[in-house]
């Protein structure tokens, strides 16, 4: 029986395979018949090749693959349309030509995704710095919030008590402007009073007339 399987190839700790059509009783790194692809699990994601024409035709001659290389075949589309081929509906090189241009459409699809994801990193780089600046400022205005807060709240206590102590400093003036007032008036009327005895005794002192009552009252 022929079968299609990895031949493994590569230094140690690094392996690479080979996709071998060989006989079923050769060793697995013994003779083979064809090599049809290569298996390459170190790179990310896995490289695989493969003869798509000559991995049509084997199959369609009855050749049998391993687990791994039917997993490999029926990935690329290839186990497929295997039948088809057997029932003589289609060529091996139609087949191949098919999944070849089928492969190369999608290569070309995943590129311009890897180009539009690179072009748009950049850009989501940049509005995720900006974002992430807008957060520290956020952070940063929502720390200062409350000590402003606590900080206008003393300004106004302190601006409330110099108002209230200039409003009893003016009262405090006005209650001494009227006190003053007052003794002045009080003065003013004492002295008043004190000027009109003394007229009072100045004018009958020079009044004779006054005099003589008073002798004519003392005899």
């Amino acid at each position: 029986m022929v079968k299609i399987r990895l031949r493994r190839t590569g230094a140690k700790k690094q392996p690479h395979y080979r996709v071998v059509v060989s006989d079923s009783r050769a060793p697995r790194d013994g003779k083979f018949i064809e090599t049809i692809g290569h298996y390459n699990p170190r790179t990310e994601p896995p490289t695989v090749e493969i003869d798509v024409e000559r991995a049509i035709y084997w199959l369609s001659v009855g050749a049998q693959p391993t687990a791994a290389v039917e997993r490999m075949l029926d990935k690329l589309g290839i186990l497929a349309q295997v039948t088809a081929v057997r029932r003589g509906e289609v060529s091996p090189e139609a087949l191949a030509s098919q999944l070849l241009a089928e492969q190369a459409t999608a290569a070309e699809a995943e590129a311009e995704a890897e180009e539009t994801e690179e072009a748009e990193e950049p850009v989501e780089a940049a509005e995720a710095e900006e974002a992430s600046d807008e957060d520290v400022e956020a952070e940063e205005e929502g720390d200062e919030g409350p000590e402003e807060a606590e900080a206008d709240e003393d300004e106004e206590a302190e601006a409330e008590e110099d108002d209230e102590e200039d409003e009893d400093a003016e009262a405090e003036e006005d209650d001494d402007t009227a006190e003053d007032a007052e003794d002045e008036d009080e003065d003013e009327g004492t002295e008043e009073a004190e000027e009109a005895e003394e007229d009072d005794d100045d004018e009958e002192a020079d009044d004779p007339e006054s005099d003589e009552a008073d002798d004519i009252n003392e005899e």
